[in-house]
């Protein structure tokens, strides 16, 4: 496999439930509010704004992705919205990698765009990953529900018979 692309979102039925779930008692509690108050002449544009806020997190939420590239250019890689542009890892300074399963809640305490010193992890769901160490010493871990494809192109993009690459 000469390149592979992988696009995630934070698809679970299970958040998407919840986050619902949250969104419709905020938006109820806020009219219930608004209900109370209107013989005050209490402005609307509170509550409104408020169901604004919420719909615009969710829609934000929603909108969250990784994209993911790897070919002869390297890796590249996008968190959108909070990563505008793609960002790219060329081969030349990738000095080592290896697919496994990442335990993003335990070791990184959760999903989404974690950073620490000299780490960064970008997953939305799922336990697998790559692990790629830099020549500048970072290390960046990209989530991925293929890990099986990854490991193929990045075995063909360095041309090895092995799982692991160390430079």
């Amino acid at each position: 496999m000469r390149s592979f692309t992988e696009r995630q979102r934070f698809d679970q039925p299970w958040l998407w439930v919840v986050l619902i779930g949250v969104d419709i008692l905020v938006v109820y509690q806020l009219y219930n509010d608004y209900q109370a108050n209107i013989n005050q002449n209490s402005s609307y544009l509170s509550y409104a704004l408020g169901i604004g806020i919420i719909t615009l997190m969710t829609v934000l939420i929603f909108s969250i992705r990784l994209e993911t590239r790897y070919d002869k250019l390297g890796v590249t890689y996008r968190f959108f919205p909070i990563m505008l542009n793609h960002k790219i890892i060329p081969l030349n300074q990738i000095t080592s990698y290896v697919v496994k399963d990442i335990h993003p809640l335990t070791s990184f305490g959760g999903w989404g765009y974690k950073w620490s010193v000299g780490k960064l992890l970008l997953n939305t769901h799922g336990n697998y990953g790559i692990v790629i160490n830099r020549k500048e010493g970072q290390q960046i871990t990209l989530g991925t529900q293929q890990p099986e494809e990854i490991k193929e192109v990045m075995r063909y993009l360095f041309k090895e018979d092995k799982e692991e690459h160390y430079g």
